[in-house]
């Protein structure tokens, strides 16, 4: 009998969020080695439609993805029906909401009530056990790269980028927990002096006044280009584009996009925080601590250009060997097969 799983997100495609990539890649994997799944989007279904879905589909495993956002989803439909539940920790979930009053509550329910935790790397497992959750229930999942095929792009020549500058590039939801605007302002800063700086920022709003208050701070700055949500199929050319990412999130648990620009040898500058730091050393990319050392890193990259190249080109060897899909596919396959 084919194992059926319901996997549940906050957001998915067309939507182009870090829980809509990772979900999409996790769904792929899943249904090449032989399991029938349905993608429940919480932005999406209603009541009316999740009973029927549930009916017909009838899961023997609840696949949730972020423990706060898509768990109480889960816990409600394991309540109408008898399935194995899988909750996958993706960020804010296990970074913010776990520590606040409320939410937290709600995040440890989940996780109690879950068969199995998994969470992309070994910072956030330790969090958990200090918190009381047996370490047998969770399992450490890497995230990959997975990409559709690409199209063809030439995102410099279409903003009239020409010559030796250094494109930067932000890519995410755009929400407060990213602050975009210390990246803006430190830039704006560098810019003073490094006439050649470039920024894209690519990312669909996420949180409306947030959103408004990043484009009131670009408008007047024509050497910032806001690119909206960049399809996948459009990922390779927007990359080929850029020299550095720049990761300034307060709450990361295994960045999608950072990976990715690994993926594409791109250097990273990254917020020092658990998440970045599991996928960032001295080796591989830059990280920061605070607006001054943020902009510390920026300059030494715009004094020293082939450094980017260098980091970029050691980050790549990691990410081929260490975070291949096919090892993040197999994983989960030999979690699904403990049910």
């Amino acid at each position: 009998m084919t194992l059926r799983s319901l996997l549940i997100t906050p957001t998915f495609f067309p939507r182009l969020t870090g829980n809509a990539v990772t979900v999409g890649r996790v769904r792929q994997g899943l249904s090449e080695s032989g399991i029938t799944c349905r993608v429940l989007d919480l932005e999406k279904i209603r009541e009316s439609e999740l009973v029927t879905l549930l009916d017909e589909f009838q899961p023997r495993v609840i696949h949730n993805f972020h423990a706060c956002k898509s768990g109480r989803m889960g816990l409600e439909i394991r309540e109408r029906l008898p399935a194995w539940m899988i909750t996958t920790m993706t960020g804010t979930d296990i970074n913010i909401d776990i520590d606040d009053p409320v939410k937290g509550k709600e995040v440890m329910d989940v996780l109690a009530a879950s068969d199995r935790i998994t969470v992309f790397n070994d910072q956030a497992l330790a969090k958990l056990v200090e918190r009381g959750i047996p370490p047998q229930k969770v399992k450490v999942i890497h995230q990959s790269v997975l990409l559709p095929q690409q199209l063809e792009v030439d995102y410099r020549n279409e903003f009239n980028i020409y010559g030796g500058g250094l494109v930067f590039l932000l890519m995410g939801t755009i929400r407060r927990v990213k602050e975009f605007s210390l990246a803006i302002d430190v830039l704006s800063e560098a810019r003073e002096k490094y006439r050649d700086i470039h920024l894209f920022i690519a990312g669909p709003p996420g949180e409306e006044e947030e959103f408004d208050r990043i484009m009131k701070r670009v408008a007047n700055r024509d050497w910032i280009k806001y690119l909206g949500g960049v399809p996948r199929e459009k990922i390779r050319g927007l990359f080929q584009a850029v020299d550095v990412l720049l990761n300034t999130s307060l709450s990361e648990s295994e960045s999608n996009a950072i990976l990715e620009a690994m993926y594409f040898a791109k250097l990273v500058i990254a917020r020092d925080i658990p998440g970045n730091a599991s996928l960032i050393n001295s080796g591989t990319g830059l990280l920061f601590n605070g607006r001054d050392d943020l902009l510390k890193q920026i300059v030494k990259v715009l004094d020293n250009r082939e450094l980017a190249k260098e980091k970029g080109i050691r980050a790549k060897e990691l990410v081929l060997t260490q975070f291949s899909y096919e090892r993040e596919r197999d994983s989960y396959l030999s979690l699904y097969r403990e049910r």
